[in-house]
């Protein structure tokens, strides 16, 4: 894992995995891009709530990148492997095929997504329905007309943090035994555990500090 899962989880929260780029579902996006043209190309100012799946979409591809795709397409299951597909189409860029082709043959039932984002990254010379690859080349163009928000995410703690993280957590059940649970509680929200364990809104509330900048913000390192 590159990324928190609860920041992963956050940046495809709404995608339909199932529906992605199925004839209905594009039928419906694109009748909505047309329908409400005008307010999507206001976008951020104005928003529309029939236009949602483009928001989301801007979102996902938004955050996107090598690390992001890769803990998409294997280190969930089959509804992330298909959103990351479904992203990759949107955004596509040389250094995800690798990725792309390892994941073809781990989601069968996904793996028409897969191919739409080879098609999208290689001009169309993979399987893919011709009507499946027009409506997401309009998508991905009405898309690249927007501006691409910034989504930033937290890295997950690298090997050498998780002996941090688990003397933290033991100074903390100690502090528990000797105090009690107010305590602890207080250390707990002071400490680096807080940090990779808050949801992505409220970290976000935060103003999307790094670990450092976090724990100096609560008072200090320490349990």
């Amino acid at each position: 894992m590159h990324y928190l899962s609860q920041d992963l989880a956050w940046v495809i929260d709404g995608l339909p995995p199932l529906a992605l780029a199925k004839p209905h579902f594009l039928a419906a996006m694109l009748a909505a891009g047309e329908e409400h043209a005008p307010v999507l190309a206001e976008y951020p100012q104005a928003r529309h709530e029939d236009l949602e799946a483009y928001y989301l979409s801007l979102r996902g591809i938004g955050a996107l990148d090598e690390d992001l795709l890769h803990d998409l397409l294997f280190a969930h299951s089959f509804r992330e492997l298909a959103c990351g597909a479904w992203l990759a189409a949107l955004a596509p860029q040389p250094s995800y095929r690798r990725y792309l082709l390892e994941a073809r043959d781990r989601a069968p039932h996904q793996q028409y997504l897969v191919d739409l984002a080879l098609a999208m990254l290689d001009g169309g010379e993979w399987p893919c329905d011709a009507s499946t690859f027009a409506g997401t080349q309009r998508i991905r163009a009405a898309l690249n007309a927007l501006p691409r928000p910034a989504v930033p995410l937290r890295r997950a703690p690298a090997p050498s943090l998780q002996q941090r993280l688990q003397e933290e957590d033991q100074r903390i059940r100690e502090l528990y035994r000797r105090e009690g649970s107010a305590a602890a509680l207080a250390a707990i929200s002071r400490s680096a555990t807080a940090f990779y364990r808050m949801d992505y809104p409220a970290w976000h509330r935060l103003g999307c500090p790094g670990l450092e900048e976090f724990l100096a913000g609560q008072g200090g390192r320490n349990a």
